[in-house]
């Protein structure tokens, strides 16, 4: 625990120290958070190794939460390709643990798919299929699967106005919500989040900032400085807007470790920690910083080295002549 919430707050050293600490006194466990604190650091080789160490619990239920962290390992280092596969593999394991378990990583798909050049019409197809499956097992759903499920259909509201869909996103959150009148921040806060993604598709930036900037406490979910991130800059408010795209690339252990709905998010939270090193060379191309704008084009293709192969990524990176200048 030590160790997670060291990481968590970008304390590496402290992080690993503890982790080893637990080991050593013969704690066995998978050691995905142990390997994230590696990952977080793009210590990918290192992370690796610690992983090949741990040790799985046997139980089905259990295990398959772990799974999170190889595809958004993939993920961080740009291999699409390789991400999809793991999350087909689990996906397919999810298929015997039950609805809530499969929701889960249908969702962690359709997060991926919002990121990676899927058409918006694909997607809205997708999450409605989503909904509608999840409102009919919302029906006999047990509280513990509820809140799992309501977390994973106010995510859904949050991807389909991401897509373009208001009105499945408004069905979506309506299903998901209201607020709860127990203590349920996380859910809560991607309950406001999806809000302010559906006004600030709406053309309403400002009245989305007004949802999320009171969510603001160190406690938040990763997801509200993506949605902060885009809200601003629909605002043309492009210095803040730069200014959460380096929070976003900054803080990887909140991206790696945040657990969110059993790490559901977390694929998603390392792809947008990275994205948003290239948000930060468009937001500082256009505020006029060449200079910040290469340097931080330059740590995006560091970090997904091939990113002039992925289709959906290359002509953004041409349209805007950062690669050119960069080099």
């Amino acid at each position: 625990m030590l160790g997670t919430l060291y990481a968590e707050a970008g304390k590496y050293e402290d992080a690993a120290q503890a982790f080893s600490t637990s080991v050593h006194q013969g704690a066995h466990f998978q050691n995905a958070l142990y390997a994230s604190t590696y990952a977080a650091q793009r210590r990918f080789n290192e992370a690796s190794t610690v992983l090949a160490k741990g040790k799985a619990s046997g139980t089905g239920s259990f295990d398959i939460i772990d799974s999170a962290f190889p595809i958004a390992v993939a993920v961080d280092q740009g291999d699409w390709l390789q991400a999809h596969k793991l999350l087909n593999g689990t996906r397919a394991k999810a298929d015997a643990l039950g609805p809530r378990i499969v929701g889960r990583y249908v969702g962690m798909a359709l997060s991926l798919s919002a990121l990676d050049g899927t058409p918006a019409a694909v997607q809205v197809v997708a999450i409605k299929d989503y909904v509608a499956k999840a409102e009919k097992t919302l029906v006999l759903a047990d509280p513990v699967d509820r809140h799992e499920l309501r977390f994973q259909v106010a995510f859904a509201a949050y991807l389909a106005a991401h897509a373009g869909d208001v009105d499945l996103a408004k069905r979506a959150l309506a299903t998901a919500g209201p607020a709860s009148n127990t203590d349920m921040p996380i859910l809560d806060n991607l309950l406001d989040v999806a809000q302010a993604e559906i006004d600030r598709v709406s053309g309403k930036p400002e009245e989305s900032l007004a949802i999320l900037k009171p969510l603001v406490n160190g406690s938040e979910l990763y997801i509200t400085h993506v949605e902060l991130l885009d809200a601003y800059a629909g605002a043309h408010d492009l210095a803040t807007a730069l200014t959460e795209a380096q929070w976003l690339s900054a803080h990887r252990g909140r991206a790696y470790f945040e657990v969110n709905a059993q790490f559901m998010l977390e694929p998603f939270n390392t792809a947008e920690s990275d994205l948003a090193l290239l948000r930060a060379a468009e937001l500082s191309n256009a505020l006029g910083n060449k200079l910040d704008a290469q340097k931080s084009l330059a740590a995006f293709m560091r970090a997904w080295p091939r990113a002039q192969d992925l289709p959906w990524l290359a002509p953004r990176l041409r349209g805007a002549k950062l690669v050119t200048e960069a080099h």
